[in-house]
């Protein structure tokens, strides 16, 4: 026997425990929701029969974990992964939980983990479903039970799924509300969905996308100054949200339902901000700003219906359009083609006998868009004085000390943009509140069409192009003419339909 002790040292490792079992256990609460947290007795009820367990089996509790509310549905929770780390690192033998499908209600995943701890040495214990968990059997109904609890899930889940399905059907909106509503309980103490103060705001967004074509990025530039922070690609998500007008659409149900809510804006205005969003990836995304070159792929060949590129004769200095079909080859030069297209403004003038009407119209334009102005105005007034608040508080903060120099400096600045910012936003909304210069200016454009397009940016040109054509226009090399397309030529006749 004392020549077997010299070959210790080349024994190996065995046993599927890696540590011996000891009385060191940590105890684990849980509740699924926080309501429970808040108002239920639950957690105190749990730990203190887990405590009293702990003592009955002479147990050292090392620690306390959970006593919060987190979803027994996954094992991805935060209190339960500390307290898996901090047995694994502190030689703790047991986790006393209340019951088992406290420690989990994953099922299988579940399983999984409580043999990877018991391979360690570390067992799980429930209170009210004393089991020996360190045999075969008592793992086998540990793991029952664990398999129950997922079936409990399941069963409960569908009920819930069911629920909603019904609740939606009738035009109910379940979950969270949408940006720009709110939950309220109305007069028989129902939920209901109601427009907040933010989905003022975001009405004038689709105000701003159909009436004035603004960009996603001037838009979230407006909405900031007015007090709503909200990004381009949430912006995006708003737009093609038709809850926004009385509809909803869920993932729950087969085909769109009118919803209870009040709708923000009305259908007819939802369609023409998303004909105008579907747009933008054609027309604008992918497309090389150039202003020399502003008709490009809003002119298309009359041959072959290719949309025109264009490039640069360097030894000519000159840039030129073609039609980007190999087997067409049709180009032009950028002199003839903007020749071209300002001929057919020209012939976009209006008559004479038309102007005084017009003004009439203007005036009520005029008026309509003001009443928008003014409360727009409102808004933007008691958001200076918001950040003006803010700016004299941080001074007094500073002041007496509560802030250092360098925190001071960064809010200030902050503050001071914000403040530039709706300043801005004020200055142009007083701009454009005269109505003198309003109708002067508009019946300018009507009779010069062609010099707002020629003096306006990149930009203006292409809205000015879209809006008056569409379609765009077709281009025939042969006989260097430019012609409206089909659906141009349909507009225009119900355009002039509508003024004789």
């Amino acid at each position: 026997m004392e020549t077997l002790k010299n070959f210790l040292p080349f024994s190996k490792k065995g046993g599927t425990q890696s540590k011996e079992s000891n009385n060191h256990a940590v105890i684990y609460t849980r509740v699924s929701t926080k309501e429970q947290a808040v108002n239920n007795l639950s957690l105190d009820t749990q730990k203190k029969y887990c405590q009293q367990f702990a003592e009955k089996q002479g147990l050292m509790v090392r620690s306390y974990f959970g006593g919060t509310y987190e979803s027994a549905q996954t094992d991805e929770r935060r209190e339960f992964k500390n307290m898996l780390a901090f047995v694994k690192k502190n030689n703790v033998s047991h986790i006393v939980v209340y019951s088992i499908d406290r420690f989990s209600r994953s099922g299988a995943s579940a399983i999984a983990t409580i043999a990877e701890l018991s391979k360690k040495g570390i067992f799980v214990l429930s209170v009210t479903q004393p089991t020996d968990t360190e045999t075969p059997m008592g793992l086998f109904y540990q793991n029952i039970q664990l398999l129950f609890s997922q079936y409990d899930n399941e069963q409960r889940r569908t009920k819930c799924i069911t629920g909603m399905k019904e609740r939606l059907s009738r035009g109910y909106w379940v979950g969270k509300a949408p940006l720009g509503y709110c939950h309220i309980h109305d007069a028989n103490n129902k939920p209901v969905v109601v427009i907040s103060e933010q989905g003022k705001l975001l009405q004038k967004s689709f105000l701003w996308k159909v009436h004035e074509r603004l960009t996603n990025t001037e838009i979230t530039k407006r909405l900031k100054a007015l007090g709503l922070n909200v990004s381009k690609q949430r912006l995006t998500e708003v737009f093609r949200n038709p809850f926004y007008c009385g509809i909803i659409t869920h993932g729950l149900l087969n085909e769109p339902v009118m919803g209870s809510h009040e709708p923000l804006v009305s259908q007819e205005l939802f369609l023409k901000a998303n004909q105008i969003v579907k747009k933008v990836p054609h027309d604008y995304k992918h497309q090389v700003i150039n202003d020399d070159l502003p008709l490009k792929r809003f002119v298309k060949c009359k041959n072959c219906g290719v949309p025109f590129t264009g490039y640069f004769v360097k030894n000519k200095g000159k840039h030129y359009y073609k039609c980007n079909n190999p087997h067409c080859k049709s180009n032009t030069s950028k002199d003839k083609l903007h020749e071209r297209f300002r001929e057919l403004l020209s012939g976009f003038k209006i008559d004479e006998k038309l102007i005084e009407p017009l003004k009439v119209q203007l005036k009520y334009v005029f008026e309509h868009f003001c009443k928008v102005d003014t409360s727009e105005y409102a808004v933007l007034r008691k958001r200076f004085c918001e950040i003006q608040q803010r700016i004299e508080k941080l001074k007094e903060r500073f002041a007496i000390g509560e802030l250092d120099k360098a925190l001071y400096e960064q809010f200030m600045e902050k503050f001071n943009e914000e403040k530039e910012s709706v300043t801005r936003t004020i200055n142009s909304l007083n701009g454009s509140n005269d109505l003198s210069s309003f109708i002067t200016y508009a019946e300018e454009v009507c009779r010069n069409l062609f010099v707002l397009w020629e003096e306006g940016s990149y930009e203006h040109k292409q809205r000015l192009q879209y809006l008056l054509f569409p379609e765009g226009l077709l281009y025939s090399k042969e006989g260097n003419s430019l012609t409206l397309s089909t659906g141009n030529l349909l507009l225009a006749d119900k355009i002039m339909d509508a003024v004789s």
